[in-house]
């Protein structure tokens, strides 16, 4: 059975003995949850996470100008090691709340789309976000996460050299990777027709393996600021307002600030005959994600050529789009 250090609200109120309602209800939840089937092995949880609730939630702006337990991040789950945030919360879909976060000082079995994992030592930001998204929502989920965490970076430097790389990851402006965005749906839906969906950050904080992370690449004197607790804060203050912008507007709410934030603007690619269905490589110019959230590249004679987010995969290296192995 897991073991939790901590969960905590919006006013610092511990769930395990706190006063509201949702609070006892997520405790006995996922305490009596048991472990959840993941990868062939079972979540592990131990106690004693490093997190600051405090740091955290005394760098929430926005949410406690709102005061709404609701809204993403405003219930704080914490754990020393996890097998993946993600498994954790897929344990009991049913009865834990959009609002609630898991965060963890590590995964033992991280991953990403398809056969992908992920690394996450020490000192990465492992945490996963609990929502409730509408069906037409659900393709463009991913982009609207992807910009919170670009724009939550840039909120502590505005110049550090980071964008989003279609579909789902957060790389440097030099094509290296320091974070990923995992989004998973539940099924049934919920009775108001809503999915509720788990959207995994993976991001490489302060841990100088196995790539670079963002205490390295941000200016000497934002180093400071440069903590999982006020990442984590900034990015669940951006996913706020991007997800109510997308659940209002859709896509096209947020295409103009995501396409500021993306690494593709005018990229010569080649996409291969597996990523279409084609019998030929075809070179093109990416352009934008539509409304649906595929991308568009348009070829020397003008034609579009149409890229599904969950069967495609972007080699920067190489330039190159490809069928993604599932």
């Amino acid at each position: 059975m897991p073991s939790l250090n901590l969960v905590r609200s919006i006013g610092g109120t511990r769930i395990s003995g706190g006063s509201l309602p949702v609070c006892s209800q997520i405790a006995e939840t996922i305490k009596n949850a048991g472990p959840a089937p993941f990868g062939g092995r079972n979540v592990e949880v131990l106690p004693d996470s490093t997190f600051s609730e405090d740091a955290y939630f005394s760098k929430r702006t926005l949410i406690r100008a709102l005061r709404f337990l609701g809204c993403p991040g405003s219930i704080l789950v914490t754990a020393s090691t996890l097998t993946s945030t993600n498994a954790l919360t897929q344990n009991e879909w049913r009865r834990v709340p959009p609002g609630v976060t898991v965060v963890a000082d590590e995964q033992t079995r991280g991953r990403g789309r398809g056969k992908n994992t992920w690394v996450s030592p020490v000192g990465s930001l492992c945490a996963t976000f609990v929502v409730a998204v509408a069906r037409e929502n659900l393709l463009t989920l991913q982009y609207a996460a992807a910009l919170a965490v670009v724009e939550a970076i840039k909120d502590i430097d505005g110049k550090c050299p980071v964008a989003a790389k279609w579909p789902n990851d957060i790389y440097t402006r030099d094509n290296v990777k320091i974070g990923g965005i995992l989004c998973q749906t539940s099924t049934p839906a919920l009775p108001n027709g809503d999915f509720r969906c788990a959207i995994g950050i993976g991001l490489n904080v302060r841990n100088e393996q196995p790539t670079v992370s963002l205490a390295s690449l941000v200016a000497p004197s934002a180093r400071p600021l440069v903590t999982r607790e006020r990442v984590l804060a900034a990015i669940a203050d951006r996913l706020t307002h991007r997800l109510s912008d997308l659940f209002r507007g859709g896509f096209n709410a947020i295409s103009k600030a995501y396409h500021s934030q993306w690494m593709h603007s005018n990229q010569s690619i080649t996409v291969k005959a597996d990523a279409t269905g084609s019998d030929q490589d075809v070179p093109v110019v990416l352009s934008h994600v539509r409304a649906d959230g595929t991308l568009v590249g348009m070829t020397e004679a003008g034609e579009e050529v149409l890229l599904d987010p969950d069967g495609s995969t972007v080699d920067l290296l190489q330039c190159l789009i490809m069928r993604k192995e599932n």
